[in-house]
């Protein structure tokens, strides 16, 4: 093997190894992400369960 094809088949190699690192790292961001964005389900309620004392 040249030095050439030596040459090419490291950047390829190194290439392979940034994108891998690339998708693992998007990943993590997204799954952060989404863990602090998520918000905790709101309670529904329609305010007849809350009895309110009237004055009169």
């Amino acid at each position: 093997m040249t030095s050439e094809h030596r040459e090419i088949t490291e950047g390829l190699k190194l290439a392979g190894i940034a994108i891998g690192f690339a998708i693992v790292t998007a990943m993590l961001m997204i799954g952060i992400g989404e863990a602090l964005l998520r918000h905790p389900p709101a309670l529904v309620s329609d305010g007849s369960s809350q009895t309110s004392p009237q004055s009169n």
